[in-house]
């Protein structure tokens, strides 16, 4: 298992270093550390700066993830800092280098903030090649996984494939970690249905799960009589 992390040189996108590095331990996979050099400040570059300059900002990058990856010790790791635009580039790296995971920390931005500088993590889910994992700034280490898991499940095949791949992320210790599964978009229920509707789709969710159990898991389905279509 190769896993990608997005670096930008802040202390908020290394905190997914940690939730990384449990994985590829767990795993016995390796890290690919990336930090894009932005082209659009490249062209702002060329015509305010001077090429020393330049080359310097270039430098920084590459010594940077250089650092974080002499600093990763347990697993092998690699470190690249490529010229490009930061969504579209990470999804290029992860596809060329086969990488099966990014683990990426969000900036957690609203309102005028994040209007005006977007969001990688959101581009990113679009291009992306392979499954990604969105760390919060609290989120702990998961050396020894997930206890409790929420899969919102929209009724399609898809979002079934979800449920087969959370199999690494579980707790392995002794006690089996609960996966709960919520029926909150797609065909889900109307505001006015009535008790029977209710249990009939319940009981057909159960199903579902059947079919896509995870071993050593205790699976429960939910559904919102609350929703129309989301």
């Amino acid at each position: 298992m190769k896993i990608l992390v997005p670096l930008d040189g802040s202390p908020l996108a290394e905190t997914a270093l940690p939730v990384a590095l449990g994985l590829a331990q767990r795993w016995r996979g390796g890290l690919t550390l990336v930090r894009v050099v932005d082209e659009k400040l490249e062209t702002l570059w060329e015509s305010l700066s001077p090429a020393p300059l330049r080359e310097s900002e270039r430098e920084v990058a590459a010594l940077y993830v250089d650092h974080h990856r002499r600093k990763l010790q347990g697993v092998p790791c690699e470190a690249y800092s490529p010229l490009g635009s930061p969504a579209e580039t990470l999804a290029e790296q992860a596809r060329e280098l086969g990488c099966q995971l990014i683990c990426l920390a969000s900036h957690g931005r609203s309102g005028m903030e994040r209007w005006l500088l977007g969001s990688v993590a959101e581009k990113l889910l679009q291009v992306s090649p392979c499954p990604m994992l969105v760390v919060k700034q609290s989120t702990p280490g998961i050396e020894d996984g997930f206890a409790h898991v929420l899969v919102d499940h929209d009724g399609e095949r898809s979002a079934s494939r979800v449920v087969h791949k959370l199999a690494p992320f579980l707790k392995n210790n002794g006690k089996p970690p609960r996966v709960h599964v919520l029926r909150a978009s797609g065909t889900a229920l109307s505001r006015d249905a009535d008790e029977e509707t209710v249990q009939f789709y319940l009981n057909s969710l159960e199903r579902e799960l059947h079919q896509h159990q995870v071993d050593g898991a205790e699976m429960k389905g939910n559904a919102s009589i609350h929703g129309g279509d989301m």
